[in-house]
């Protein structure tokens, strides 16, 4: 189950424990989670080879981009600077807090013009860099454009300006939703990738807005299935790869052997492996220590061990600082205090009882009608749970999918009153007394019984749940929306979980188990941390 995971488990494990309920499922290992990084290399990286987040039109979009100019693109905005020859590695830097700081003191800048140079030693460290021939870029979430903060004219503007007087060329990319592109996830990191392939081996013309895609040959060395990509990997949870793909290997991923590229052939798949690419960044989920406030967030950590790549804090690349503070990161993991047993009810297993999720009604011995009702947070797994109901036989009702409560009474009585009656199974979060009462009235109407179904499933499990729902190429379309962080927080401000006092025939408790996933992009999307 979760033993082959990274990221996404690492956080999962810490709410795993080996104790049954009562639906008696086998329940995932426990494993320790990985120590933290000491100086500037990821923990025991697993190597991204390929795109895992980038759609085929992501794609076609990074390798027809047009040099030198702004570019807005779904939840990105982007400008590459100058053609320049193939590339082998990447120094990708964070922007605020790494580059640059504000020059009022204050944490967040007031204006476009509210910045200088984090240190005179970053001018100096990065035209080195160039003198060297390194590729340069900046990777940066920027959400205060969504939040109307700062404009995207305005923000242009300043990176403008910035990257001028660094004195050197740079990408530069940035993240202005909360979707595939944002840090940790890679998404940035490879449309970048995917850009240069095409950019820094083919001719561009940025005048007439046109670039030529570069073929295999210019791109790739080798050619491998993306159903296989697994099993060039050991069974080591963060193995690196064997022997037959070497870090630094030039290797693109296709369906087909396909030597060469136009605008209507399907997209090309540049590597992400580089040999020596490193990521800088202020963002190392650092805690609090003296004076010093704790980091803000871990994502420019997350996303160098997402990517298998070295990292480094500012204070260390730029000032060659050797404190603890900047060396040794800490665990990114997430600490939570209450476990929950993790239960498996994608598929069926020899050792759970089925008739769990069996209606009455269709049983060996028929029972009569019953209401099954839901009361779980959202995005934690409660429709996987719904649906495992339906295939015993119920009717699932589902406020999302018809729109009001109203609506959903309606079918429920339709379904429990006509001539071949049908149990309900009620899809919903359900959250307080007053949102089940009025089932539980329909059921006394009814005649009927009603046992309430209630999902342990922790908070944060939830948050990570919402982020690989909408993220997985593989989600149903119906389930992958973005569950906003306020609507979990609101859930378990004040639960009030159903008590048989309520009226309710039983009260019982399950978590859920996640499945590993098979397909290779939601598998390699698994392994990532994804929050």
């Amino acid at each position: 189950l979760l033993s082959h995971t990274r990221g996404f488990s690492t956080s999962m494990k810490r709410f795993l424990v080996n104790s049954g309920s009562n639906t008696a499922a086998k329940v995932a290992k426990v494993e320790a989670a990985p120590t933290g990084a000491s100086g500037n290399v990821a923990t025991r990286p697993k190597p991204l080879l390929t795109p895992t987040i980038l759609t085929n039109e992501d794609i076609s979009q990074a390798r027809t981009s047009v040099l030198d100019k702004w570019t807005s693109y779904g939840g990105i905005m982007y400008k590459l600077s100058g053609p320049r020859k193939d590339v082998t590695d990447m120094v990708a830097f964070d922007m605020d807090g790494t580059l640059i700081t504000t020059k009022s003191g204050k944490t967040f800048a007031v204006n476009e013009h509210d910045w200088k140079l984090w240190d005179p030693s970053v001018k100096t460290v990065l035209q080195r860099l160039h003198a060297e021939d390194k590729y340069l870029a900046i990777i940066s979430n920027q959400s205060g454009v969504k939040e109307k903060k700062i404009t995207k004219e305005a923000l242009q503007s300043k990176v403008d300006s910035v990257i001028e007087a660094l004195g050197v060329p740079m990408d530069f990319i940035c993240a202005v939703e909360d979707d595939r592109f944002r840090k940790p996830r890679t998404g940035m990191w490879e449309f970048l990738c995917q850009a240069r392939s095409a950019t820094s081996s083919s001719a561009s013309d940025a005048s007439s807005g046109t670039t030529t895609v570069a073929t295999t040959a210019s791109v790739a060395t080798k050619v491998f299935d993306p159903n296989e990509i697994e099993s060039n990997y050991s069974d080591d949870e963060y193995a690196q790869p064997r022997a037959s793909i070497a870090p630094g290997t030039a290797a693109t991923f296709s369906t087909t052997a396909i030597t060469t590229s136009t605008s209507s052939s399907p997209p090309l798949c540049a590597p992400l492996m580089f040999a020596s690419s490193l990521y800088v960044g202020d963002a190392a989920g650092r805690l609090k220590e003296g004076t010093r406030n704790k980091d803000f967030s871990d994502s420019d950590y997350k996303l160098a061990l997402n990517l298998g790549i070295e990292f480094a804090t500012p204070e260390k690349y730029f000032l060659g600082s050797t404190s603890r503070l900047h060396c040794q990161l800490p665990d990114p993991s997430v600490d939570v205090a209450t476990p929950v047993r993790m239960i498996d009810v994608a598929s069926a297993t020899d050792n759970k009882d089925d008739s769990f999720f069996l209606a009455p009604e269709t049983r060996a011995e028929p029972g009569p009608v019953e209401i099954v009702l839901l009361a779980a947070p959202p995005a934690c797994g409660k429709s996987t749970l719904a649906r495992r109901f339906e295939q015993g036989g119920y009717t699932r009702v589902n406020q999302d999918t018809l729109g009001s409560i109203d609506k959903c009474l309606l079918r429920a009585r339709e379904s429990l009153c006509q001539k071949d009656q049908r149990s309900v199974c009620v899809d919903n979060t359900n959250m307080d007394p007053k949102a089940r009462a009025r089932w539980i009235l329909l059921a006394r109407e009814l005649n009927v019984q009603i046992r309430a179904v209630a999902l342990s499933t922790p908070r944060e499990v939830c948050g990570l749940l919402s982020s690989y729902r909408l993220l997985n190429p593989n989600t149903e379309p119906g389930d992958r929306r973005k569950i906003e962080r306020i609507v979990i927080n609101t859930y378990f401000k004040n639960p009030v979980y159903p008590s048989p006092s309520e009226g309710f025939t039983s009260v019982e408790t399950v978590s859920l188990d996640l499945v590993l996933p098979t397909e290779p992009q939601a598998l390699r999307l698994f392994h990532m941390y994804i929050k």
